[in-house]
């Protein structure tokens, strides 16, 4: 079903549902391995490691302690799948001209417009992207909390958990900085 357009004629391009997948896939994946695992769980969690993976604070097995990772992601997917709509929804500068009023609104300064359609499903592609690699920032946080001897101890998960939220920035930067070369838009 096509967009219904905006006043002035203006429809927003179509939501990348593909690039969506991978976070859905990812948090499905969470609730199906959190609901196995909650019946098996200790009496007590893990709800925060130090650097070196020693658990530093637990508390009581619950709904909430065991899957309370998931919620949170699900919240921050929620909240960047509709960002990725807004950005679809923004009308570009090179339709302003039909919206003679929108850059005299008070928060218009504040309004990184997409240069066209095709740089709004870019910038749209690339906020997606990024709910997947918090997404997988989410899936480790709850193999720490369900498996906290075997991951959240281990060697690799701190340095695991940083190298993923350094790189949950890196599709919008590049997306900026190629966005400036004219490039974007083959990359994405």
């Amino acid at each position: 079903m096509p967009p219904k357009p905006t006043r002035a004629g203006y429809a927003p391009p179509p939501y990348p549902k593909v690039y969506l997948a991978p976070a859905l896939v990812l948090l499905l994946g969470q609730v199906i391995v959190g609901a196995a695992v909650y019946p098996r769980l200790p009496g007590e969690l893990p709800v925060h490691f130090s650097g070196p993976g020693t658990v530093t604070a637990t508390a009581a097995t619950g709904p909430l302690t065991a899957l309370g990772p998931v919620l949170v992601g699900a919240g921050v997917l929620l909240l960047l799948a509709f960002s990725a709509a807004l950005v679809l929804r923004t009308v570009p500068e090179d339709r302003l001209v039909d919206f003679p009023d929108a850059d005299r609104t008070p928060l218009s300064a504040f309004v990184n417009r997409p240069a066209d359609r095709a740089d709004a499903v870019t910038g749209a592609r690339s906020v997606l992207l990024t709910a997947g690699i918090v997404q997988g920032v989410f899936a480790l946080v709850c193999a720490a909390v369900w498996f906290p001897e075997r991951v959240g101890a281990s060697a690799w998960f701190f340095p695991a958990v940083l190298v993923l939220c350094a790189a949950s920035v890196l599709p919008v930067i590049a997306v900026r900085l190629l966005r400036r070369s004219g490039s974007a838009k083959q990359v994405l």
